[in-house]
């Protein structure tokens, strides 16, 4: 099948259909004045200038530049020099880079110069928080968002049950108050910093933690603990353990025999569960009320973990932003947790690999959970290949198509209010040939040598110089 027949019967046409239809190209007019601020700022809107990036709404949602303009943040991924340092490509990027010696002074000169064209190539004004920004900072000057894991129950990590920390120790307020001064401390004077985010896609709900195959986002992995199930295995006396009995006192309302029904346990008494260890290491999917009593549970615990970790953030650096965990939307993370987890944040931050159809009303509805700004902090649409076969994203039938769905969102996103962000994913190809990625792969705006995707570039470098206009319409 020819690709116009494939864009005319799977209604992605340019210009085809309303909501899921793509904007056609003169829909927006190019920016006459282009001028940015040191920041990619937008100076035709003014606001206070505070030194740091900070939101303000006005109309719409804005980012501010330390000196004040709005700005938008389109931003690029995945800048990992272990990319251009594999079998089938170090040769040709050492070549590239004059021969410098891998991870050395002249070669990180050289990827810092190479990537400073790749920004202003594509249009990009961020790194987003999926870079090696040892390897580009400090010497890149450009707004750059911070990760600052305080756990590392990452989807990608397949976390186990240790990697749920108990929120409700004392030891986890020591560790984020170190973790924060460690990391954050040292920032707090840089104009360039966006803010913080911390762990990516953590697994928090039960659809997060279910055994999946080979998916949009990631690779085929088994089932996950979460922190309702470890919380209920652990010792009686740990914090996590006494406040989830307490938890289901209150939610049986003391009735140890309705817990058991739902449970099919033969406790005595609540004591007796606050003593049981590894009673229940697996849910069951089928039994409803088990189910609500996570999401219960599971609630609370976010609301407390997020209290300690932006608290330990904000004594350490009160100067800027709190973008939190990046909430996977591509399971129900982040419409169940975003209007608990903006209570302590400046944003809603979120991760969507779909086309604009899939993501338009997930949108609404984390705008109107949170009352808060939305960015989109990693995300893309990827053409396999003979080498790279499996990309994480929605799938496009060649560059051009390609292209075609990285604008549509990106027009119509940035038309919405509350959006203030993208972060593409990713920087350049990677093949099934490299360590971890024989499943999935991270699709780039240049293939493995470095040659962009032209079409790709031309529309998303177009789109930069039409962003503000856009979001102001």
């Amino acid at each position: 099948m020819n690709r116009r027949r494939f864009l005319k019967q799977t209604g992605l046409a340019s210009g085809a259909l309303l909501g899921s239809k793509l904007l056609p190209q003169s829909t927006f007019a190019a920016d006459n004045n282009l001028t940015r601020d040191t920041y990619g700022g937008d100076p035709s809107l003014k606001f206070e200038a505070t030194g740091f990036f900070r939101l303000e709404k006005a109309n719409r949602w804005w980012f501010v530049t330390p000196e004040g303009n709005a700005f938008l943040s389109f931003g690029m991924n995945h800048v990992s020099p272990n990319w251009i340092n594999q079998s089938y490509n170090a040769d040709h990027w050492n070549k590239r880079f004059g021969g410098a010696k891998f991870g050395g002074a002249d070669y990180r000169a050289r990827l810092q110069s190479f990537v400073s064209k790749n920004l202003s190539d594509f249009g990009f004004n961020t790194l987003g928080m999926h870079n090696s920004f040892n390897a580009l900072h400090p010497e890149m000057r450009f707004p750059w968002i911070k990760s600052i894991p305080f756990v590392k129950t990452h989807h990608y990590l397949v976390p186990t049950e240790k990697d749920f920390l108990d929120v409700y120790s004392p030891e986890f307020e020591q560790h984020c108050d170190a973790l924060a001064k460690k990391e954050a401390a040292p920032l707090k004077d840089d104009p360039y910093l966006l803010g913080y985010s911390m762990t990516d896609c953590p697994i928090l709900t039960d659809i997060d933690a279910a055994a999946r195959p080979s998916h949009v986002y990631g690779s085929k992995r088994p089932a996950l603990p979460t922190w309702p199930l470890v919380y209920r295995n652990l010792p009686a006396e740990a914090p996590g353990k006494k406040y989830y009995v307490a938890a289901m006192l209150g939610r049986y309302l003391g009735k140890i025999g309705e817990f058991n029904k739902t449970y099919g346990t033969n406790f005595q008494n609540f004591g007796e569960l606050s003593k049981a260890t590894n009673w229940r290491p697996e849910i069951d999917p089928a039994n409803g009320k088990e189910l609500r009593d996570n999401n219960s549970v599971l609630g609370r615990i976010v609301e407390r973990y997020y209290s300690v970790t932006t608290a330990a953030l904000k004594r350490h650096d009160p100067n800027h932003l709190i973008f939190g965990d990046k909430l996977n939307a591509n399971t129900d993370s982040a419409e169940k947790l975003a209007h608990l987890t903006s209570k302590y944040t400046d944003l809603v931050f979120y991760q969507q690999y779909g086309r604009w159809q899939e993501q338009r009303n997930i949108l609404a509805r984390l705008a109107a959970a949170s009352r808060k700004p939305l960015f989109n902090g990693d995300g893309a649409f990827h053409t396999p290949h003979e080498q790279m076969p499996n990309p994480h994203g929605p799938h496009a039938i060649d560059q051009e198509h390609r292209a075609d769905l990285a604008i549509d969102f990106a027009e119509k996103a940035f038309a919405l209010n509350a959006f203030v962000g993208w972060s593409f994913c990713g920087w350049v190809d990677t093949w099934k040939t490299m360590p971890r990625k024989e499943f999935k792969q991270h699709g780039g705006i240049m293939d493995a040598f470095g040659k962009p995707y032209q079409p790709l570039q031309d529309r998303l470098k177009s789109f930069s110089q039409r962003m503000y206009q856009i979001a102001r319409s």
